[in-house]
């Protein structure tokens, strides 16, 4: 993950006992906690957590408030936010989560990345005798697709740092 220690997504969890996932950055490696919810509270760990609101949004924002305000007061200072994680690193952790990713602003759309894999498999000349609808085959055939640009995205990550007056 190209992104700043703090860095968090929020994201579908693959378990169907949970709605969200939530995937940061910390000590340099990304990881993964699922958001729990316990009666009317979201949470990151079990239903005694430290951290718990009434909505998945509202947890967000206050970790992210409370890592925020920290970070002012000390740089070594950590709250601890109870966490879910596999194998040895089960344990409470002091995380940061201070910077929200948007997959929106980082990631093509999943309709670009399927007309860009038909058009890679797919000789130009041949786009034509797809089978497929009229209006996709329009798509598909339409000339102004563009790879995204990775330094735009780059430049995208340091606009939001310079932003929030991270150095």
């Amino acid at each position: 993950m190209l992104c700043e220690e703090g860095s968090f997504l929020v994201r579908d969890s693959h378990s169907d006992n949970h709605l969200f996932a939530i995937s940061y950055k910390h000590e340099d490696k990304v990881l993964h906690s699922r958001v729990e919810t316990s009666g009317q509270y979201a949470h990151l760990g079990g239903p005694l957590s430290l951290e718990r609101s009434e909505s998945v949004v509202e947890l967000l924002k206050h970790a992210v408030q409370v890592s925020t305000s920290l970070n002012m007061i000390s740089f070594t200072k950590e709250r601890d936010i109870l966490i879910h994680r596999r194998g040895a690193e089960a344990e409470a952790s002091g995380i940061h989560l201070r910077y929200p990713l948007s997959r929106i602003q980082l990631l093509p759309r999943l309709q670009y990345l399927c007309r860009l894999k038909i058009r890679l498999l797919s000789r130009p000349d041949k786009l034509s005798s797809l089978p497929l609808p009229p209006p996709l085959l329009a798509y598909v055939s339409d000339p102004k697709f563009l790879i995204p640009n990775m330094r735009e995205c780059l430049r995208v990550l340091e606009e939001r740092k310079k932003r929030l007056g991270i150095t």
